[in-house]
């Protein structure tokens, strides 16, 4: 399915098979509603660069891509990804880089993607992640050198490298409710300069539960357990060098006979 030129499609109850795209709509200015639909077997679901509307992705699935489910690489609309899976992608599940609109994803699943969940490197838009579960990637969700707020509620990343990757972003972010189950580092935000607050979170990871080397803003961190298993160099939270303030309340660091350098 292409659409080109300026256009405010509804598309709702396709199944689309053995496609290069499920929905093209590169360039294209104008509001999208994609509800109810699956696409399988193609190079890339739903294929949007540089597009300029709205888009509404609901109640939809895509499986064994190529490369990512969601290509919306410079998009500029508001975005919002609800009640969809993303199973066996080549690639990212999203791969939004550069978008500058604001993106909600909410009860979405990326199940053994060839990448990262979601990758909005770049991106200048605020964020909303609810209710997401990322499994068997590189990264749950990586936005490195991106500018907008991001708050991170009941996020679920398990048998992945990394559950949260950024670096040199200036956004604040709020995490609550996650539990990162990772191979190396927990939560990466090196040289970070927003606000950061973590809440009842559970990281378990191998290497470093929190590498918050070089930042530049306070953190706060309550209500969370943190174990790491590597039985050489594991660091609960590694914040040398950091230049502002950090508050731990209620925080557990564990590594199971082995200790853990605080």
């Amino acid at each position: 399915m292409t659409v080109v030129g300026t256009a405010n499609p509804t598309v709702t109850g396709f199944t689309v098979r053995n496609y290069r795209f499920g929905v093209a709509a590169n360039g294209t200015n104008g509001d999208w509603t994609l509800t109810e639909t699956t696409v399988i077997a193609a190079d890339v679901g739903v294929y949007t660069p540089n597009a300029s509307g709205n888009w509404t992705i609901e109640d939809a699935a895509i499986a064994r891509t190529t490369y990512s489910g969601v290509f919306a690489r410079g998009t500029g609309g508001d975005w919002t990804i609800r009640d969809t899976r993303f199973v066996d992608v080549g690639g990212d599940g999203a791969d939004v880089r550069k978008s500058s609109g604001d993106w909600t994803v909410s009860a979405v699943v990326v199940d053994r993607s060839g990448a990262d969940g979601i990758d909005a490197s770049g991106t200048s838009g605020d964020w909303r992640v609810q209710d997401t579960e990322v499994r068997q990637s590189d990264t749950g969700v990586k936005a490195i050198d991106s500018g907008g707020n991001w708050t991170v509620t009941d996020l679920t990343v398990q048998r992945s490298d990394t559950g949260l990757v950024t670096a040199f972003s200036s956004g604040a972010w709020t995490v609550s409710n996650a539990t990162l189950d990772t191979r190396d580092i927990g939560v990466f935000a090196a040289r970070t300069t927003g606000a950061w607050s973590v809440r009842n979170a559970t990281i378990e990871s191998s290497q470093q539960g929190i590498h918050a080397v070089k930042t530049n803003a306070s953190w706060t961190l309550s209500d969370s357990t943190i174990t790491v298993t590597a039985e050489r160099n594991a660091i609960g939270v590694d914040a040398r060098s950091a230049s502002e303030g950090w508050s731990l309340t209620d925080v557990t660091i564990e590594s199971s006979g082995i200790e853990v350098a605080e």
